[in-house]
């Protein structure tokens, strides 16, 4: 795989980026047809739902990368933390979509599964 797909003077647009962007993307279109099924009445809960599986992914990923990477104790934590160039876990991301998918179901009261 090309780890830059696309570059246009300054501007890079990294291949592995643009697959997680697309499978987001592709994702939004399945949820948003099936949301009859889900059990999502309201196409605001749609949305909701997916602000929720963004948020949570980001700071599941940032979080465990701090955790795992950064030393607490330097005095570069908190640059490191605060900084969006460096630093993501993908596992900590499925943790955070875990979490948050499950407060999400618990607030609206639908059940994880569905039939």
């Amino acid at each position: 795989m090309y780890p830059v797909f696309l570059e246009l003077g300054p501007l890079r647009l990294y291949t592995y980026g643009a697959l997680i962007a697309l499978g987001g993307a592709l994702s939004c279109v399945f949820l948003y047809k099936s949301r009859e099924k889900i059990g999502l009445k309201k196409e605001d809960h749609v949305w909701l739902l997916v602000n929720v599986l963004i948020f949570g992914g980001f700071i599941g990923g940032r979080l465990l990368y701090l955790l795992e990477y950064v030393p607490f104790a330097g005095g570069d934590f908190w640059a490191q933390a605060l900084s969006f160039n460096q630093g993501f876990s993908v596992l900590g991301a499925f943790l955070g979509v875990s979490v948050g998918l499950y407060v999400f179901c618990r607030k609206l009261r639908l059940g994880l599964t569905t039939n």
